[in-house]
């Protein structure tokens, strides 16, 4: 309902009250102005919130069983004289806060005091007792302090041993269930792939010990092993002299042995001492493994060829 008093009474021509030069123009204009029906409405309305806040401080009294405060009862006695007087006002034009004669007792009095005592009660009241809001706030924080004392009394009780402060949320993304610092931000083990060791490297060639090229072919080279291209050679030839006999095939194969056995001569640099244990190595094996025309076993290879001398993959550790 205030904002009906406030429309009723506030938004008008207000140039009445200055019309009060000579009686007949105060009768005519002024006082019919300050006496008519929306003054009066308006006064009516105001008695009637007056009304509602006294029947709801006496309401929560009687249920709430709640003291109402000695500061609020003032400012509502005053707030009903401030209301009384402007109903009066509207309709007694002696009495009327318009009327250019009225007594400044009965203007100030009873007009602007209640108003000027109503501003000064609820400031004093501010000052004195303490902000809601802040009791609030402060109650809370006690009572989350309680909770914590006994939660962690319970723990204590449980487990024996003191809980230990709670680290912020960015200290603990990321990491394993264990929540050790060395391993955050780190994928697990399973996704990790194992180091290349030498052991692994060692059984990859495990499964190829007749392959005469990479890393296995150089290894049993600088052990001074037979090198196998020769008795693959000598494999080859015997299965072709099986499948197609010769006479001249022991003279050809020994004509051919003689021409590689030369240009390795002329085109290698005078052999060192473990080339030269090498080489005798080589011989000795030749001799265990017989003649050529003999039947060895072992795979055969598609780098051999009987016309050309076998071809040889070499590492980059002979560069």
């Amino acid at each position: 309902m205030d904002w009906l008093v406030f429309f009723l009474a506030v938004p008008r021509s207000w140039s009445f009250v200055q019309k009060q030069r000579s009686p007949n123009q105060t009768l005519q204009s002024a006082k019919s102005a300050a006496l008519d029906a929306r003054f009066k409405a308006a006064s009516l309305f105001a008695i009637v919130c007056s009304g509602l806040i006294v029947f709801r401080l006496i309401y929560s009294n009687r249920v709430y069983h709640s003291k109402v405060p000695y500061i609020l009862l003032l400012v509502t006695v005053l707030v009903v004289i401030r209301n009384a007087y402007s109903l009066v006002g509207s309709f007694v034009w002696n009495l009327s806060p318009y009327r250019l004669g009225v007594s400044i007792g009965w203007l100030y009095g009873l007009g602007y005091g209640p108003v000027l005592l109503v501003l000064f009660l609820l400031n004093l009241r501010g000052y004195l007792e303490q902000n809601e809001d802040k009791l609030l706030i402060a109650e809370r924080a006690h009572r989350g302090e309680e909770l914590d004392n006994r939660l962690h009394d319970t723990k204590h009780k449980i487990t024996g041993n003191i809980i230990r402060d709670r680290q912020p949320f960015r200290l603990t993304k990321g990491r394993h269930d264990d929540g050790s610092s060395s391993h955050a931000f780190t994928l697990p083990r399973s996704q990790l792939r194992s180091p290349f060791t030498d052991a692994d490297r060692g059984t990859s060639y495990s499964h190829k010990n007749d392959d005469e090229s990479g890393h296995y072919w150089w290894q049993k080279r600088r052990e001074g092993a037979e090198d196998t291209r020769l008795r693959r050679s000598r494999d080859t030839t015997s299965t072709v002299q099986k499948a197609l006999p010769s006479v001249d095939s022991d003279s050809d194969h020994a004509s051919m042995t003689l021409r590689w056995t030369e240009r390795e001569t002329l085109n290698s640099p005078a052999p060192s001492g473990a080339q030269r244990s090498r080489v005798q190595t080589n011989q000795s094996n030749r001799s265990v493994y017989g003649s050529p025309g003999e039947e060895t076993p072992g795979p055969p290879s598609s780098t051999d060829s009987l016309q050309s001398r076998p071809q040889v993959v070499r590492s980059m550790l002979d560069v």
